[in-house]
């Protein structure tokens, strides 16, 4: 993000990315700068997102609906996806989904690795996870795959 003018006497813009722009509507730079300010915070909390293309899924709403595709499942099945989505949304929080990123998947296997579970029981989350995460991107809820690399 970053705060711009286009013109001497014109009004502020702020940049999200490539293109994505939106005037503040005011002239004064002391006032731009807190508006921008104010943005950015919400921008990164997840909140400012109208911008953003395709819909909007929070991880929250994004889970329930998964858990409603494999009732069909094997009952410890359906229980693992549960129990691996939910330990994810406790580290992750109810964000929107396009916020997933490699990045943060790498630090929740840190967590998991930091907490007292056998290594088995960390794969196993992380395979349930994986599937999950494949199902969002073919419902094109987040783009890209940001479990590609991780290892089990």
């Amino acid at each position: 993000m970053r705060l711009w003018k286009r013109k001497k006497g014109q009004c502020w813009y702020v940049d999200f990315y490539r293109g994505k722009s939106i005037s503040l509507k005011t002239k004064d730079k002391d006032q731009a700068r807190r508006i921008f300010k104010k943005m950015e915070r919400e921008y990164l909390e997840g909140r400012l997102i109208h911008l953003e293309k395709g819909e909007l899924k929070l991880l929250g709403d994004f889970i329930t609906e998964y858990l409603e595709t494999r009732k069909g499942k094997p009952k410890n099945t359906y229980r693992a996806d549960k129990l691996a989505l939910s330990k994810f949304l406790f580290f992750y929080g109810n964000k929107p989904m396009f916020g997933i990123t490699k990045n943060v998947m790498a630090r929740f296997r840190a967590s998991l690795e930091s907490s007292e579970l056998k290594p088995r029981s960390r794969n196993n989350y992380i395979k349930h996870l994986r599937l999950a995460i494949n199902a969002a991107i073919d419902w094109e809820y987040i783009k890209g795959n940001p479990l590609k690399k991780l290892k089990q």
